[in-house]
């Protein structure tokens, strides 16, 4: 394989952290709105908001839980875990252009294995709460962030 061969394929393995950066990044700031106007610490202004709080209220509703400090709890959480796989994938597209490669790809497969493990959960809550209309979508994006592995994998390695 020639050179610019394998800087082409390091661009796509680069693109792949790159989208999933800019996803998480967008489903932070949704999920940050979302929390800040659903438990009135901002006006209802925003339509960028992702309505996940409604979903989590669901979620604990069905076991006829109505406690908003568990519910805030359990949103903060789940958005905190979002924001910290975030900005694993911002630093290993960051690192990828100045760091030492090993260390790129430890900080690449952090982000990715990380990712796979919140759909995971995802996927096991939809079932322990009886959330089947969500389970679909989870189910999907896990699939998803498994392909993107192995394509990564691939590129790599």
């Amino acid at each position: 394989m020639l050179a610019h061969d394998y800087l082409a394929l390091d661009y796509i393995a680069r693109s792949i952290l790159l989208f999933w950066a800019l996803w998480g990044t967008v489903v932070c700031l949704s999920d940050t709105i979302d929390y800040l106007q659903s438990f009135g610490i901002i006006r209802n202004r925003f339509h960028f908001d992702s309505k996940n709080s409604d979903v989590v209220r669901e979620f604990w509703a069905n076991y006829h839980i109505y406690s908003l400090r568990l519910v805030q709890f359990s949103y903060a959480f789940i958005i905190g875990l979002a924001y910290f796989i975030t900005i694993l994938f911002w630093c290993a597209f960051i690192i990828s252009f100045i760091g030492p490669y090993q260390f790129y790809l430890q900080v690449a497969f952090w982000a990715l294995f990380a990712g796979i493990a919140l759909n995971v959960l995802f996927v096991l809550l939809d079932e322990i709460f009886i959330q089947y209309a969500l389970t679909h979508a989870h189910m999907l994006r896990l699939i998803l962030r498994f392909v993107t592995l192995i394509v990564f994998i691939y590129l790599v390695i």
